[in-house]
């Protein structure tokens, strides 16, 4: 989870337990954003049974995040989930996701360069194709791209099985 600063999701704090189920390890990686308030304190002191990690030093804030969030993870999926990604049944979401074993499962929607892409509101990734990418998760907005377009478009060059939310019938279709 990529956890801005100065942003508090107390509907996120309050259903982590719950989420924390389906995971072997909750990893957040608190994001520099330079706005106030700060609440870096108050988001780990509310936070229990969750590793915690922090940015490293690259122009992209989104790959400063997740490579060392993505080094902490020993499972064999990767799950990214932004904390305003609401799901009515988690006991139902789960089953079908975690079901499949597909190399890419997320919410998906056409980029602006026109490209489908898989984006981190929901991302799961086995582990071993993504340490087969570059694991750039930049943002090329002059491009169209948005946050793991590239890793998107990678697994995709690689023929990897890449399934969406609607797909496993979760979401609909837009």
């Amino acid at each position: 989870v990529l956890w801005p600063e100065s942003a508090d999701y107390p509907l996120f704090r309050a259903r982590l337990p719950k989420l924390r189920t389906y995971f072997n390890k909750v990893i957040i990686c608190i994001t520099k954003n330079n706005l106030p308030p700060n609440l870096t304190d108050f988001i780990k002191e509310n936070l229990k049974e969750v590793t915690f990690t922090t940015q490293i030093t690259n122009p992209d804030w989104v790959t400063a995040a997740m490579i060392p969030s993505v080094a902490l993870c020993t499972s064999e999926y990767i799950t990214v989930m932004h904390q305003d990604f609401f799901i009515n049944d988690l006991e139902d979401f789960f089953i079908k996701v975690n079901a499949q074993t597909a190399d890419l499962v997320g919410f998906s929607y056409i980029s602006k360069a026109g490209y489908p892409l898989i984006q981190p509101i929901f991302w799961r990734v086995k582990s071993a194709s993504l340490k087969q990418t570059p694991q750039n998760f930049y943002a090329l907005g002059a491009e169209g791209f948005d946050s793991f377009t590239l890793i998107s478009r990678e697994l995709h060059s690689q023929g990897k099985t890449i399934l969406t939310l609607e797909d496993l019938g979760l979401m609909n279709k837009h």
